[in-house]
């Protein structure tokens, strides 16, 4: 798409991506969670996320820029790695420290994963957590929560000892019922795929210190109910005996499917409007070129424009141009019978897509679309008169078509509409305004649309 359209973040979104039991006396100990978008160069984090890193919480997007400012530039050589492609690893485990802010000098952990890629290697999305990083002498379990299980394993006995979040994520509520040993574990637990490759890779370290202390995989489990759940998994060494075999290993297992479903719940508060809960133009700017492919053609859009907003706020208040928003978009999404989306590009402007439409038919169905407007403003008498100025393209129509271009016809055909008929929705508008204040308005003021 071309440069006349720009990345418009929704600074009144924010992540509502886990209901933590907030700990009043100690936050700094509650994970938190993060969205990244490396096409934007943005992050987005939740409340615990800044409180972590002892920054404000806004609710806001974050450049990447101004975030990293904060922590070591050691910190983040692999995630920069990976978001330009150059490490196909799509797990991300680091350790933060950082040098700046209210928490300098704290070390932190980070754990997420990588959920889309672009076309030339280099991550889209990405999320994860932030927590405090487990110190290597530290009660393992001291900080758990219901979708990051930690381990403990014990050489001399084989035995492991699970948290209870660990068993809580895969539906186990007594230990009795779980493996207690790395051999039960890989048996009943693992997927019969990641034994003989991922535990298989994590059994070197335990010989020898060759391979490091500290691993990192992406395994799956098997859930108490029999289904498999993907999770990010990590384990450091903490003690090896005179010959070099780890004796004490501890780590967690994060549940990445309950991460996937915060990314898809933030990215619905990101791509929909506060108002309506249509798509907004942010949404457009993501997908637009997905519109194009070959089964959704020929794809036709409407351009509509609601006429009389500022004249409606001014006159009766806001709440009367929300209504007149809101039953914009109930019509849009109500009165077209076809397969389409409802964007609201900002104010009073609204974008209407219409997959495996002709431009034959996309006349038709603005032509319906306006009856349907019409016999509903017959309809209502103690609400505003609704009045959209349509606009109509499809693309393939002329040589070296772009949506940029479909865009710019379907906007221009909407603004010649609007100048036919302006008058005449306005002033039916105005005697609705007058006939319920009692008041004359003056529509001297050229901005009116």
């Amino acid at each position: 798409m071309d440069d006349n359209f720009t990345q418009q973040p929704n600074d009144a979104y924010h992540l509502h991506l886990k209901a933590l039991q907030l700990n009043e006396s100690n936050k700094e100990n509650l994970p938190g969670y993060w969205i990244f978008n490396n096409k934007l160069r943005k992050f987005l984090l939740d409340r615990n996320c800044a409180q972590q890193l002892g920054i404000d919480y806004t609710g806001k997007w974050i450049r990447y820029d101004e975030l990293s400012a904060i922590y070591a530039p050691s910190s983040n050589q692999k995630f920069l790695k990976i978001m330009e492609g150059s490490d196909h690893s799509d797990i991300i485990i680091e350790e933060l420290k950082l040098i700046a802010g209210r928490r300098a000098g704290a070390d932190l952990m980070v754990n997420g994963g990588v959920l889309t890629r672009q076309p030339d290697g280099s991550v889209h999305w990405c999320c994860g957590m932030l927590s405090q990083r487990l110190g290597l002498h530290e009660n393992a379990f001291v900080q758990e929560s219901s979708t990051d299980g930690v381990w403990d394993w014990d050489g001399a006995s084989g035995n492991v000892r699970f948290s209870q979040s660990y068993l809580n994520m895969l539906g186990y509520a007594r230990r009795e019922d779980f493996p207690s040993t790395l051999q039960g574990w890989a048996d009943e637990i693992v997927h019969p795929d990641d034994v003989a490759g991922t535990v298989a890779e994590q059994l070197q370290i335990l010989n020898s210190s060759d391979k490091g202390d500290y691993f990192e995989c992406s395994i799956r489990l098997k859930h108490r109910d029999g289904h498999y759940i993907w999770t990010l998994g990590r384990g450091t060494v903490l003690q090896r005996d005179q010959n070099g075999k780890a004796i004490r290993i501890v780590g967690t297992n994060s549940d990445i499917s309950v991460v996937a479903e915060n990314l898809w719940m933030a990215q619905e508060k990101i791509f929909r409007d506060g108002l309506t809960g249509a798509y907004n133009r942010s949404y457009l700017e993501e997908y637009h070129a997905e519109w194009l492919k070959e089964e959704d053609l020929p794809l036709s859009i409407i351009y509509a424009d609601l006429t009389g907003l500022k004249l409606t706020n001014d006159n009766l208040g806001h709440q009367a141009g929300d209504y007149l928003i809101m039953e914009a978009v109930k019509v849009l999404q109500h009165a077209i019978a076809h397969e389409h989306q409802v964007i609201r590009l900002g104010g009073d402007e609204f974008l209407v897509t219409l997959p495996r439409c002709s431009d034959v038919l996309c006349l038709l169905l603005c032509g319906s679309l306006q009856t349907f407007i019409s016999e509903h403003n017959k309809k209502i008498s103690n609400q505003p008169p609704l009045f959209l100025e349509l606009g109509r393209a499809t693309f393939g129509t002329v040589e070296n078509d772009s949506f940029d271009r479909m865009f710019r016809r379907a906007d221009a055909q909407m603004q010649s509409y609007k100048q036919q008929h302006r008058s005449e929705h306005v002033g039916v508008l105005k005697n609705y305004i007058e006939r319920k204040t009692g008041r004359t308005v003056d529509l001297y003021d050229q901005r009116l649309h």
